[in-house]
Order: structure tokens, then C-alpha cells, then sequence
């Protein structure tokens, strides 16, 4: 098993999706930080204070499917590179085959989203202070740790989603297109269909940054009620990561 991991972090750290999507992150937040200010935005997003709140929503719907290239890459095209059939054909166990690609892909989601958090509150607090207008927030830590604990968790629930699509499609393009799809039709529901009831990743990160932008005084991130509204993602997210193990499991390797 531990030969395997290595193997994965050694397709990962040569992986030009996943150096591309790195430095994506970090030069979106640093000009994030510089020029994509709203005309109308209040002192808590413009200070440094915001930043763990805002680095998760302020890509849009990009930051849900661009991980998707890291799965289609370490995932579908290694179907039609050839790799998987090589190592089945020498006596890997399937089981491990897969739990060393799940690990080493959520593994990596979760560093490039912390990194991403890093760079942007770093680049916030030296352009516009940590806090220059003294804001009052509750809680404040125990927010941010809530927070960016439910995002992490709604990125790997996105990444499973992605992970069985590659599984199913087996194809790099096909497993793009697909997860930019699923993505988008969960920011139309939101958008166009119903804020009230968010059931995907994205809607759900909507629903979370106007929840931090608007809980100085309140509670919420830290009531039950906010648990709910991730139940949905994550339940997606356990149910994707079995279907993808089915998947593979009964896939002609050959």
C-alpha cells in the first residue's frame, strides 16, 4: 500500500494539471485581492478579516469543475494511456489500486484549497489590513474553522462526483464536459430555480457566503441547521466514491 501512495504522489508532483490548477489559485487570489473589489462592497470584504470567508467562493463555479482536469488525468486517460492494465496485469490488488488514487486525489484537493486560503489572506492582509475598520464578529475563529471545514468537505464531495464520472466515462474530455455540466446545472438551480433549497456544492457555497457576510452578530455557521445544509453534498459525495469503486471493480481492464 505504501509503495502505491508513492506512486500516486509521484503522478501527482508530475501532473501538469495539478501545477497548473496550483498556480491558477494562487495568481487568482493574489489579483483577487488587487482589482475584483464590488463598487458597492462593505468594510468586511475589503479587509483581511474576510479573506477565509471569501477564498472559497471567489471563483465562482471554476473552483468546483477545474478539479475535475486532476481527475480526468490521474483517472479516466490512464484507461487509454494503459496504465491501470499495467499494474492490475502485475498483481495489484484492485482495492488498493483505488484507495491510493482516492486518497492521493481528495489529499491534494484539500492542499490546493488551504493553499489557496493561505495566498489569499496573506495578499488581503498586506493590501488592505487584516481588519482597518475594527469589525466586530462573534465568534470569529470558531467561524472560520466551521467554515472552512465545510468547505473542504463540499470540495471532496465535488472531487468524488468527478472521480465517478471519470470512472464511468473513461475518457479525459468526456470526464471535463460532464463535471462542467453537473456544475454549472447546480449553479442554474441556485440562480435561477430556488436559493432556498441548495442541494449541491455549489449552491450550498453560495448559501455560505452570505451566511459569513452576514453573521457578525449571529450564530449561524455554528447551529445545527448548518450541518443540514451540507447533508445533501455530503451524502452525494459517499454514494459517488461507492459507485466509483463498483465501477471499477467490474471495469474490463483489458
Amino acid at each position: 500500500m505504501n509503495n502505491l501512495l508513492k506512486n500516486e504522489l509521484l503522478k501527482l508532483k508530475r501532473s501538469k494539471s495539478v501545477k497548473v490548477l496550483f498556480w491558477y489559485f494562487v495568481i487568482y487570489s493574489i489579483l483577487g485581492t488587487l482589482f475584483f473589489h464590488r463598487a458597492d462592497a462593505g468594510s468586511f470584504e475589503r479587509s483581511g478579516f474576510s479573506a477565509p470567508f471569501l477564498t472559497f467562493a471567489m471563483h465562482g463555479s471554476s473552483g468546483f469543475f477545474f478539479y475535475a482536469s486532476v481527475a480526468a488525468g490521474l483517472v479516466a486517460n490512464e484507461f487509454s494511456q494503459g496504465t491501470i492494465h499495467n499494474a492490475i496485469s502485475c498483481g495489484v490488488e484492485r482495492r488498493r489500486y483505488f484507495l491510493s488514487k482516492i486518497c492521493c486525489l481528495l489529499g491534494v484537493t484539500v492542499f490546493l484549497y488551504l493553499t489557496n486560503v493561505l495566498v489569499r489572506s496573506l495578499a488581503q492582509s498586506i493590501f488592505s489590513s487584516f481588519d482597518p475598520y475594527g469589525i466586530l464578529y462573534s465568534r470569529y475563529w470558531q467561524k472560520v474553522l466551521v467554515y472552512n471545514l465545510a468547505a473542504i468537505l463540499l470540495l471532496l464531495s465535488s472531487m468524488s462526483l468527478f472521480i465517478c464520472i471519470a470512472y464511468l466515462c473513461r475518457r479525459g474530455v468526456m470526464t471535463f464536459v460532464i463535471s462542467l455540466l453537473a456544475t454549472d446545472a447546480d449553479l442554474i438551480w441556485y440562480s435561477r430555480i430556488s436559493r432556498d433549497k441548495p442541494v449541491g456544492p455549489v449552491s450550498v457555497m453560495w448559501q455560505m457566503l452570505d451566511m459569513a457576510g452576514t453573521d457578525s452578530s449571529s450564530d449561524r455557521l455554528l447551529e445545527p441547521g448548518f450541518l443540514l445544509l451540507l447533508l445533501p453534498s455530503l451524502c452525494m459525495g459517499a454514494i459517488s466514491l461507492i459507485v466509483a469503486y463498483q465501477l471499477f471493480k467490474r471495469a474490463d481492464i483489458n
